[in-house]
């Protein structure tokens, strides 16, 4: 069968030329062919027409065969190229075909020019069809994955539309539990089965919480909320946190003193207390005697940025090293058994490291099996000076949306409250007594207890009042009594 070819050929003698074109006719090829012979009309070729191979004679009064491959390889052509020359020494071989030439041939053996032909225009074909079905397949994978990441993306934010639907009743849930267990009149096993009630739904509304931010992260939903906060103020609040649940476990939670570093800071508050909540639980979770340790230095520190490092020791149960791979997967726990004893969704470590990734940091773990575990994170903030501290508002950042107090039954729940509140407040033996129930109902308010701002002006209130500061007393109050009012009004 014949076969059509396109052939360039790079020579300067007439008589080597018709002499090539014969012997690829009786080789079986219909040959349709141009000559060039110098590095112009070889550059205008190229561009002008489709080539299936070129031909080259070494040494031309113009230019050279190696410098002809020059000129192909800075097109980008796959064209094979053959060198067939009177004579060619082993190092100008060796180099031509370091350049790209497919094999060279000698004039007086033009017989073996046939069948080299046919050999490099199978393997051009063999190398059209492999990049073909590269790209093929490359373009399949592109699309699997952005098919991926689009269900992804849905998937993440029906959760986090499920979520928030959920934990809104939930809500309401625990709201009219606590008002219900604030009676008087509720005997021991109503009131027991009340707190049941309670610690169950604050499980469910902790797992749809990870499960939201979880989801919003995936989404890429999750942005930075930056501002000033003191560190001093969020390891309280923490500790202050998880008190009742070491206590009630019979362990210690502890903080090594971090006085050497600056009390305030500018970053994403909220999201620091979150990975520390996640760390701690879960080190709370784990232990079931002896100490919990947190730990925090400096990494880094400039005049402006400074890099903390948080490190969560607790003698809990430990890990085994061949389980370590296992930490900070999505939806990931150690094995069935833990799943048994330990309950939770397996998200709070995956969460964590996304958290950490936002804050500039990484997150890493040491565990030995039955003698506990270290979790350590870095995190990047700015310092700042203490007199750029606002004075009345030095607070965390507010994690509750006003859009929650808008709910009906936030309204209802905080109304009663306040309601029993004022009803504490005119049994009050004295001011400092009213003063003290006023930071107990922020304190253990459902709904203002999630604003840290109430919170820490309560601190102050009652702190200021022991030191008889009325002054102080005076405007602190009028601040929380302005603040309760606006939301009770939303």
């Amino acid at each position: 069968m014949v076969k059509d070819i396109n052939v360039l050929i790079i020579e300067d003698s007439k008589a080597s030329l018709n002499f090539e074109v014969a012997q690829l006719r009786r080789s079986g090829f219909n040959v349709n062919y141009e000559q060039v012979e110098n590095a112009e009309a070889l550059k205008k070729s190229l561009n002008s027409s489709r080539w299936d191979i070129i031909l080259s004679d070494h040494v031309m009064p113009e230019f050279s065969s190696i410098e002809a491959l020059q000129i192909l390889n800075e097109t980008k052509l796959d064209i094979p190229f053959i060198i067939v020359s009177g004579e060619i020494g082993e190092e100008v071989a060796v180099e031509a075909m370091r350049a790209g030439c497919r094999d060279y041939i000698m004039k007086d053996k033009l017989a073996r020019l046939g069948p080299v032909v046919k050999r490099e225009l199978d393997e051009l074909n063999a190398r059209i069809a492999r990049k073909k079905a590269d790209e093929d397949m490359k373009n399949i994978l592109i699309r699997a994955k952005e098919e991926a990441e689009a269900a992804n993306r849905a998937k993440s934010n029906f959760l986090a539309n499920m979520s928030h639907e959920i934990r809104t009743p939930l809500n309401g849930i625990i709201g009219m539990i606590e008002l219900t267990l604030m009676s008087e009149e509720l005997n021991g096993e109503y009131k027991e089965n009340l707190i049941i009630a309670k610690n169950s739904a604050y499980s469910l509304i902790n797992i749809v919480n990870e499960i939201l931010d979880f989801s919003k992260s995936e989404a890429g939903k999750m942005e930075l909320k930056q501002g000033n906060f003191s560190l001093k103020e969020i390891i309280y609040k923490i500790l202050k946190i998880y008190s009742y649940d070491t206590t009630r476990k019979g362990i210690t939670l502890e903080c090594n003193s971090f006085e050497q570093i600056p009390e305030f800071l500018y970053g994403d508050s909220g999201k620091l207390q979150q990975i520390l909540n996640n760390l701690i639980s879960n080190a709370i979770k784990f232990t079931k005697k002896g100490v919990i340790t947190l730990n925090i230095e400096e990494n880094f520190r400039d005049d402006k940025d400074i890099i903390l490092q948080f490190s969560i020791k607790d003698t809990g149960i430990g890990i085994k090293e061949e389980d370590m791979n296992q930490l900070f997967r999505s939806f990931s726990q150690l094995n069935n058994s833990y799943s048994r004893e330990y309950s939770g969704t397996g998200l709070g470590l995956a969460l964590s490291k996304q958290l950490v990734g936002m804050l500039g940091g990484e997150i890493w773990a040491e565990s030995i099996k039955d003698e506990g575990s270290i979790f350590s994170f870095t995190a990047n903030f700015k310092i700042v000076e203490e007199n750029n501290f606002s004075d009345d508002y030095r607070s965390l950042e507010k994690e509750a949306s006003m859009e929650e107090l808008a709910k009906k039954e936030s309204s209802l729940i905080l109304n009663r409250e306040f309601e029993n509140f004022i009803l504490k407040m005119n049994e009050a033996e004295n001011d400092m007594k009213k003063i003290e129930k006023l930071a107990e109902f922020i304190n253990n308010s459902i709904l203002l207890s999630k604003f840290d701002d109430l919170v820490m002006l309560g601190f102050k209130l009652k702190a200021n009042a022991r030191r008889n500061n009325q002054d102080k007393v005076k405007v602190i109050f009028q601040q929380l009594k302005n603040s309760i009012v606006k939301l009770m009004l939303k």
